[in-house]
């Protein structure tokens, strides 16, 4: 893996990683210490959605943000989307925040590598 730049935030992904959870998209230089994105699976008004919660690793622990959901033209999910908490930010992009519970077990994972690495 490449480096940060941050040796806290370094260790911190090689604790996540070795846990089994993947980031991707990493951006050290936002937020506190870094911003990354988790590809997840939620189940929203019983149809599985598939797209990336952004996480932050900010100065008193794990943050999350969205998950983000681009959806193709003819996706006939679209309407489930529509009649949950979910905002269209564009045509075929949504943003839904997740509740603690839709994304326990990453944060999880999340917050005792947060431990390790930053206390």
């Amino acid at each position: 893996m490449e480096s940060t730049g941050d040796e806290n935030l370094d260790e911190f992904l090689d604790q996540v990683r070795t846990k089994g959870v993947e980031p991707v998209s990493i951006d050290p230089y936002a937020g506190d210490h870094g911003i990354f994105g988790v590809e997840t699976e939620l189940t929203i008004n019983g149809e599985n959605f598939t797209g990336e919660v952004d996480y932050e690793v900010g100065d008193n622990g794990i943050k999350w943000y969205f998950l983000e959901v681009y959806l193709d033209e003819d996706d006939e999910r679209k309407p489930v989307l529509d009649e949950s908490s979910a905002d269209e930010i564009d045509h075929l992009l949504f943003e839904y925040k997740p509740t603690e519970e839709e994304i326990q077990d990453t944060l999880e994972v999340l917050r005792e590598a947060y431990k390790e690495a930053y206390n």
